[in-house]
């Protein structure tokens, strides 16, 4: 009798969400597309989600409850390491405004309507995974995830598939970057139950929402990284509840493992720190044959900083376009001394030189080594950059 109550009560939840995500993305009722509605009556019935699950008989976390707090300490921090790397992507491919309002009662209509829909989805969550007791919940973790996910997309984005490419950037930048999110958020409830799901889920889309300035990513670079920190993240909560909850047992390996992580996670922070420039030598990939045959596209340079005045002639330099906004590798051919010193650069495979002369501020640094070819996937995620005129022969 017992598992037919949790069948019924779970149908029905599942019955409550699809009608939710039936209200929020079709024109089945004409009502849902009011505005009132839209901000007063869907926090509302999520709210009433919300009120029902916890009207419903709890169902445990499968975790340890002696591990509950450390559970939520991982949320935590794989909601932070998640930020940190779509920061990283940010100062790799820039920020952009928030396109939400900040205005007191613009954020307080918009803080209900987040909350609500935190507290919905993530009691309707917990419940619905911890109310399976088999054998496979890597399925039910899936399939859950999949299903939630739902609630985070508008059917508008299926829309206009007609062209491959729209197809294959909507599944790469949005689809599975969200199901691997979910995944994730599933795994949280499934060990802890609402509050690590709540806390993990919370802090993203807190950040989502109400922070002034986002990462403006390319399609691909949102498919990496929308993609490979869920997972990572994923197998790393795995793993370290698993030595917390071994650990009377393994404290010898678990030291071992845990120093291997230790220094993994600091080489990657100085790979990070390298790659965007904190370190007096930092790499630029090369996205067009100017220079070639000395670079070409997809090679890597080390750029030594240095001071525009630095510059000598036959010097490869790197300096910023203004009027352009990117990046150029190209070697100094003369100076100009109208008013105050300029640099003439060329690139060696351009039949003249740039047209416009390039300022001692200009200068970011100077070319001390070529690593071919080892920049083709950085030059696929900036794929969507253009390349200004004048750049390549």
């Amino acid at each position: 009798m017992r598992i037919n109550d949790k069948v019924i009560r779970s149908c029905v939840l599942l019955g409550m969400i699809a009608l939710m995500v039936i209200l929020t993305n079709t024109d089945v009722f004409p009502f849902a597309s009011n505005t009132y509605f839209i901000y007063y009556g869907r926090p509302l019935l999520w709210l009433g989600v919300a009120f029902i699950v916890y009207k419903f008989p709890r169902q445990r976390a499968v975790g340890r409850l002696s591990l509950r707090r450390f559970i939520i300490q991982m949320a935590v921090w794989a909601a932070v390491i998640h930020l940190i790397f779509m920061m990283v992507g940010g100062l790799i491919s820039g920020f952009g405004r928030s396109p939400y309002a900040f205005g007191l009662v613009t954020s307080t209509i918009n803080f209900l309507y987040v909350a609500s829909l935190l507290l919905g989805v993530e009691a309707a969550r917990a419940y619905l995974i911890n109310s399976y007791k088999g054998k496979r919940p890597v399925l039910v973790i899936g399939l859950i995830s999949l299903f939630l996910m739902f609630t985070e997309l508008t059917f508008t984005e299926f829309r206009n598939f007609a062209e491959p490419v729209k197809v294959v950037r909507f599944v790469g930048s949005i689809f599975l970057p969200v199901f691997a999110q979910n995944i994730l958020t599933t795994y949280f409830a499934y060990l802890g139950g609402f509050v690590p799901a709540a806390v993990y889920h919370g802090i993203l889309m807190a950040f989502e929402w109400f922070f002034p300035i986002l990462p403006k990513m390319t399609w691909p670079m949102k498919t990496f990284l929308g993609c490979f920190v869920p997972v990572f993240m994923l197998l790393s909560v795995r793993h370290f509840y698993l030595l917390q909850a071994r650990a009377i047992k393994r404290v010898t390996t678990d030291s071992e493992e845990l120093f291997g992580w230790l220094v993994s996670s600091i080489i990657s922070v100085v790979i990070i720190w390298f790659a965007v420039g904190l370190f007096p030598v930092y790499p630029s990939v090369i996205v067009t044959g100017s220079m070639e045959p000395m670079i070409k596209p997809g090679d890597i340079v080390l750029v030594q900083k240095i001071k525009g005045e630095e510059a000598q002639v036959g010097d490869v330099i790197q300096y910023y376009d203004i009027e352009n906004e990117v990046y150029i590798t190209h070697r100094v051919i003369a100076f100009k001394e109208e008013g105050k010193r300029t640099l003439v650069t060329k690139g060696d495979n351009n039949s003249s030189a740039d047209a416009q002369p390039v300022s001692l501020e200009q200068v970011k640094g100077r070319v001390i080594k070529v690593l071919p070819k080892i920049g083709w996937l950085s030059l696929i995620l900036r794929s969507n950059n253009p390349i200004p005129e004048g750049v390549i022969n």
